[in-house]
């Protein structure tokens, strides 16, 4: 059965308190990434009651929609329904030690 993404990608971003409170989106393999404005407009329960979301992770500003491995559609969902202008998520903070020993997150020449 084919999921609503439309659908859920609106209720994703009324649950985090709107456009307007959304500085940034990125994905990840499993998880939509959002860096918000203000974090006390996000409305939590009704955030993990959408159908379709698996979870939900919070850390300082930033607020992290677990969707599984079909992500991709999602998130261009979300992206069709936020201004043409906003700018993808950057890294926030030092690479994973995992990650800084393959080189990855750096510039390679």
């Amino acid at each position: 059965m084919a999921k609503n993404y439309a659908a859920l990608a609106r209720s994703v971003i009324a649950a985090l308190g709107g456009v307007n409170n959304i500085s940034a989106v990125t994905h990840c393999m499993t998880r939509l990434r959002f860096v918000i404005k203000d974090d006390q407009l996000i409305d939590s329960p009704t955030l993990k009651t959408i159908s379709g979301v698996l979870g939900v992770v919070r850390s300082d500003n930033q607020c992290q929609v677990i969707i599984g491995n079909t992500v991709s559609h999602a998130f261009q969902e979300v992206v069709s329904l936020l201004p043409g202008d906003m700018q993808p998520a950057q890294p926030v903070g030092k690479p994973k030690l995992t990650l800084r020993r393959i080189g990855a997150g750096s510039s390679m020449r």
